[in-house]
């Protein structure tokens, strides 16, 4: 008689169930955790791309550019981070443009869960070109585009000496890439 009603009998089904599944379930938690780390860490290289190629376009040449770079990235909390800077860019639409720039961040990025089925190492890589605009077509040359961002940053003051007022900037950097 109680041999029929094993069959039949649903006591501790969704214990067993819940069992069974529960390691699924765990896994795709754990992965959801590495791709949101992942694309955390993503976002913040390409943002500090972004900014050090900004930053870097308005340096006149590929050392100061460099340390340029290396100040911007330090302020994003990335010092794990192989940096490569071309001035000009190496490769795109704006290789050989003198007024441009170009920064490539690759950094290793830990996963935690993940490392179950994937081995190594995993790589982020982030890219940003950034272009200088000048109000004059001569700016390409170094010395007049250092001259002109000399005058980009100086700072004027109003007519009682106090409250600094911004200088009529005739350069600006924008991101092409």
């Amino acid at each position: 008689m109680k041999v029929a009603r094993i069959g039949t009998d649903r006591a501790g089904t969704t214990a067993v169930l819940t069992a069974l599944m529960l390691p699924t379930m765990l896994g795709f938690v754990g992965l959801g955790i590495d791709a949101g780390g992942w694309y955390h860490a993503a976002r913040i290289a390409q943002d500090a791309a972004d900014s050090a190629a900004l930053s870097a376009a308005y340096t006149t040449t590929p050392r100061a550019a460099a340390v340029q770079v290396q100040a911007v990235i330090a302020g994003y909390g990335i010092d794990d981070a192989t940096l490569e800077v071309q001035m000009p860019p190496a490769s795109g639409p704006f290789a050989r443009d003198k007024t441009a720039v170009e920064v490539n961040i690759a950094r290793s990025v830990q996963l935690y869960f993940a490392t179950a089925f994937l081995s190594g190492p995993f790589e982020i890589h982030a890219r940003a070109v950034a272009r200088t605009h000048c109000a004059t077509d001569s700016a390409a040359d170094e010395a007049e585009r250092a001259k002109i961002h000399r005058r980009a940053v100086a700072k004027t003051h109003d007519e009682n000496g106090r409250n600094p007022v911004a200088a009529e900037i005739p350069c600006f950097a924008q991101l092409v890439e």
